[in-house]
């Protein structure tokens, strides 16, 4: 399902411009699913599609191997990364992301703003390819923005604002309910 139509377009182009550069997906828990995806891609990326290799889903320690792998990883649009965002920057990995307009499109960019990172945020489907491919190909900026990443993202995980905010939400809620007399 993160797997739109509108992002074709955004693989067709990292792939094309990075000539060497490899697509790497997990195959899903729904082999149609997948199947349906493999055959939308012969019509999409039918000059690339020799680049683009279907995984079996991963577990545990061999995700985050794969995961460790990639020079950059491209957010999906209209749904993007969630828990993946945060697998891969706690390894120091890249994700170009281009924010959907509404929230479930937005994960990556918050966690990007969050850690004060633009370099990962593009502005339109042209800016995505070129960061992607820059990433994927010139490995000094890479390092940087991996640097960058590594340095920065602890304030994604050690976050103890977001759990007070947590709490204060639960307390309200608690407190509402038993003001209206719903059963806790």
């Amino acid at each position: 399902p993160k797997y739109h139509p509108d992002l074709d377009a955004l693989f067709a182009g990292v792939l094309r411009a990075d000539p060497s550069g490899l697509l790497a997906l997990l195959e899903g828990s729904q082999r149609y699913a997948t199947e349906l995806l493999r055959r939308r891609f012969q019509r999409t990326l039918a000059d690339v599609l020799d680049r683009v290799i279907f995984l079996p889903a991963q577990d545990g320690p061999d995700y985050a191997r794969l995961l460790s792998l990639a020079d950059v990883l491209l957010d999906t649009v209209h749904y993007s990364a969630g828990l993946t965002a945060y697998d891969a920057f706690s390894l120091g990995l890249p994700i170009v992301t281009l924010p959907g307009e509404f929230g479930l499109g937005r994960y990556t960019l918050g966690c990007c703003r969050k850690m004060g990172i633009d370099e990962l945020v593009a502005a339109g489907p042209e800016q995505y390819v070129r960061l992607a491919v820059r990433l994927g190909t010139d490995r000094e900026y890479r390092r940087w923005v991996c640097a960058q990443i590594i340095e920065r993202s602890e304030v994604l995980f050690d976050d103890v604002e977001a759990v007070r905010e947590h709490e204060e939400f639960f307390e309200y809620a608690l407190s509402r309910a038993v003001e209206v007399g719903t059963p806790a």
